[in-house]
């Protein structure tokens, strides 16, 4: 109402040019002063479905995961980070050596190239669902991640390097794929680099047998994909903010993009868990639902119902919550082992 009144005043003011001018000017002003300004979160949403449409090799990885990062965080500035990333390689490319040695001593070993302070997994975030580790800006800035942040940042690298390098998926997890002389090899980047088997990934993972025969992991990835990925932790952004719309339109995306990644489904089925515990919170314990309310509620079940199946159809093993306790137990203690 406020802003009308003064808009109605400007009115007022006649035809004389100047007056106009100075009236625009200060509607302007007044537009910015009352959050009415340009939509940036929509505009870098808009930028990053941009990035899907176009050619393979056109896409910018580092850019896209910077732009996503920054409708996560809007105080990131992308074009610093972009230098950023360009002064590690120029630092990576001073060490002697094969060009496949000087990216990983560069990351993974103590030396004047990296202030003798190696690139390490943020154990102490560990358990967070949605973990600063997975933004590129913080993993460069603190030299700790997680199994988004690190594979991302070792691409990058790796094709500013000219080495061949892809990335791929494995349950709840990003590695990336190198290839060295005539074989390719999964780099573990979490872990100093090393080199994994299949077998190892298949077994600690709980890969069921339909995703290992049909070849859902371990498997490159197109850079398309690979934002899709990088795009989970925006849905986890929306969903913990119940920006359920976005969320949901993400997934979308997701699917439209990577349908046989099942993960999207049962990420769409949380989604729906989430808003029923919503409507139930509305409707209240000792309350008798309206037929209304009943509908609605009985539409976001069927959908989580829906989604998990189809998930678990294309081969999703969920993890059982005691594996997944566990398995965050031992990978801390061998961080404080080592």
């Amino acid at each position: 109402m406020g802003l009308n009144f003064r808009i109605e005043k400007l009115l007022l003011w006649g035809d004389n040019s100047d007056m106009i001018k100075k009236g625009i000017f200060i509607l302007f002003i007044l537009l910015f002063q009352t959050g009415c300004n340009f939509d940036n979160e929509t505009r870098l949403l808009n930028q990053v479905e941009a990035m899907l449409k176009l050619p393979e090799s056109e896409i910018d990885i580092a850019r896209a995961k910077l732009t996503i990062d920054k409708i996560i965080n809007p105080s990131v500035d992308v074009d610093k980070y972009l230098k950023k990333i360009d002064e590690l390689v120029y630092k990576a490319s001073r060490i002697k050596g094969h060009r496949i040695y000087k990216l990983h001593a560069f990351l993974y070993e103590k030396g004047p190239w990296n202030g003798y302070e190696i690139y390490r997994y943020d154990y102490e975030n560990v358990l967070e669902k949605s973990s600063k580790s997975s933004m590129l800006t913080y993993y460069i800035d603190t030299k700790r991640g997680n199994c988004v942040s690190m594979p991302i940042l070792y691409y990058v690298m790796a094709k500013n390097f000219g080495i061949q390098t892809e990335l791929a998926t494995v349950p709840r997890h990003l590695i990336a794929q190198t290839k060295m002389g005539n074989e390719w090899w999964n780099i573990e980047t979490t872990h100093l680099g090393l080199t994994y088997e299949d077998e190892m990934y298949q077994k600690d993972f709980l890969m069921s047998k339909k995703a290992i025969k049909d070849g859902v992991y371990l498997t490159p990835v197109s850079k398309k994909k690979i934002i899709i990925i990088m795009m989970e932790q925006l849905f986890l952004f929306y969903e913990q903010n119940k920006k359920f719309e976005l969320a949901l339109h993400v997934n979308d995306l997701s699917q439209e993009y990577f349908p046989e990644h099942f993960e999207n489904f049962a990420n769409r089925a949380g989604i729906y868990r989430s808003m029923a515990l919503i409507e139930l919170g509305r409707i209240g314990c000792n309350v008798e639902p309206t037929e209304l309310q009943r509908k609605s509620l009985n539409s976001l079940l069927i959908q989580v119902k829906r989604n998990l199946q189809k998930a678990r159809s294309l081969g999703h093993n969920p993890w059982p919550k005691k594996y997944t306790e566990t398995y965050l137990k031992e990978s801390i203690a061998r961080h404080e082992q080592s």
